[in-house]
């Protein structure tokens, strides 16, 4: 595909259409949720303020929306990576999706989306087998996207981001022996940026000089290789965040950091922002897993965390207190409260100050190093309607929904896997967490929630050990 000169892609969306890291916004989000229970509090912490998904569809009836992928790899060059695409309404749509390399757009292609249709597209199509990130623009109708990822080996997804941001923080990650660690950076605008990169360790915070004053030129892709500034750490959390007012958009990859290592692969977009109260709903329990539970305090003081665990199928909570020492992390063993073959949802809160939340899933070796390893970020966000763009990934055998409802009232839940498929009816009762399996179709598609009232969902697909890809869904207003 020729080179297409330098220009500024269609995907300036105005912001009253995207919902990711405005304070009024989080505000109405708040009153649209009607549960002072299920949605963090506006927070101040450094330099961030406040509560917003990266990924929230602001209605299905808007006509135009911007997906941003960076297209995170563990690889040296993207191998079998494809954006996924789901159409959320019953209108025809026309999908635009731009290419973006360094300082240019080198690919475009309009596709026709049928109603509720799902389409798959390799990255390595659309670029003409070059590394980049894409833009996705919906005309018609809204849209969902994710990026489905693979190295060869093993396969793993996440949902695109709605809205660039200045800041972005990944709370779990490893440079353990073994492992690969990068990050994607993603400019579709036509300004350039400057990044500074945080690391944050279980001994402290610290700023390599390599990861600081980094430029991303307009409308370009950056990969970052995190294990050259911080190599064989059991855990690591960045905190990425720009100069001078430009936004861009972060995505995590880790994984194998060589052809044999055996180690699976994980996707993980960072959170925009901090909050005050962030949920994992899949901790699933099983010998041969650990799950470090890593609270990343980025401000200037320590935070005093309230760790909640809620098993499977029960009201009984347990409740810890954990501090973050300012600039650091705290890392919490669910194990410890439930034992290891209970499946169960976790939730931080903390009082005037956010933190962000991730859970760093070891399986075989250890935390040091070797056997399998996973990231899955918490949700600051309850919502009525959840969406997946895709119900499987390559190599995954069937998709499996763990479902928090933190309310005072049962939830009513149902779940369309596939638009062609039947949809069928659950019921999450109050304050409880319940796993919903659903069997794969023939052929990919959307996987669509909906509860009467507001819930937290994450999806795995795969078996139950580190391998198998978890995921937190868009949620849909």
């Amino acid at each position: 595909m020729n080179d297409e000169s330098p220009s500024t892609p269609k995907t300036r969306v105005e912001p009253r259409l995207v919902v990711a890291g405005f304070v009024m916004i989080a505000v109405l989000i708040a009153a649209l949720v009607g549960d002072p229970t299920t949605s963090s509090t506006v927070v101040r912490a450094d330099r961030a303020s406040v509560l917003a998904p990266a990924v929230v569809v602001t209605g299905t009836d808007i006509r135009s929306t911007a997906w941003y992928c960076p297209i995170a790899s563990t690889s040296e060059h993207i191998v079998d990576d494809a954006v996924v695409v789901a159409n959320l309404t019953e209108r025809h749509a026309t999908v635009e999706l731009s290419a973006i390399a360094a300082s240019k757009i080198v690919g475009r292609r309009t596709v026709e989306l049928p109603g509720n249709g799902t389409l798959s597209i390799k990255v390595s199509d659309l670029a003409g087998g070059r590394d980049v990130g894409v833009v996705v623009e919906s005309f018609g109708s809204a849209i969902v996207v994710e990026h489905v990822g693979g190295d060869g080996r093993s396969s793993a997804a996440t949902p695109c981001a709605t809205e660039p941001s200045g800041t972005w923080y990944f709370a779990a990650g490893s440079t353990r022996l073994g492992t690969r660690e990068r990050v994607a950076v993603l400019n579709p605008f036509g300004q350039s940026a400057v990044l500074d990169i945080a690391v944050v360790t279980s001994t402290g915070s610290f700023r390599p000089s390599q990861l600081q004053g980094i430029g991303v030129g307009a409308r370009s892709r950056l990969v970052l290789d995190v294990n050259g500034a911080a190599d064989l750490r059991p855990i690591v959390g960045l905190e990425v965040t720009t100069r001078g007012g430009t936004r861009v958009v972060a995505e995590l990859a880790l994984g194998s950091a060589s052809p044999t290592a055996g180690v699976p692969m994980s996707l993980a977009l960072g959170a925009p922002a901090l909050a005050s109260d962030l949920h994992l709903v899949d901790i699933d329990g099983g010998a041969g897993r650990q799950h470090s539970v890593v609270v990343f305090n980025p401000g200037p003081s320590d935070v005093v965390a309230t760790v909640q665990v809620l098993a499977t199928g029960t009201v009984q909570v347990v409740q810890r207190s954990v501090t973050a020492p300012a600039g650091g992390i705290a890392v919490f063993d669910p194990a410890t409260v439930v034992g290891l073959a209970q499946d169960a949802t976790v939730v931080v809160r903390t009082r005037g100050s956010g933190v962000a939340v991730g859970d760093l899933i070891t399986s075989g070796a250890g935390r040091r190093g070797g056997g399998g390893v996973a990231v899955a970020t918490a949700a600051p966000v309850a919502a009525r309607r959840w969406v997946f763009a895709t119900d499987q990934v390559p190599g995954g055998t069937k998709a499996q929904l763990a479902v928090e409802n933190p309310g005072g009232s049962d939830a009513d839940i149902t779940v369309r896997a596939g638009f062609a498929g039947v949809p069928f009816s659950t019921v999450v009762a109050a304050g409880q967490r319940r796993a919903v399996t659903i069997t794969v179709n023939s052929a990919p598609g959307a996987i669509v929630v909906t509860s009467s009232r507001p819930v937290f969902v994450s999806r795995r697909i795969g078996d139950r050990t580190a391998t198998s890809v978890r995921t937190v869904g868009v949620i849909v207003r």
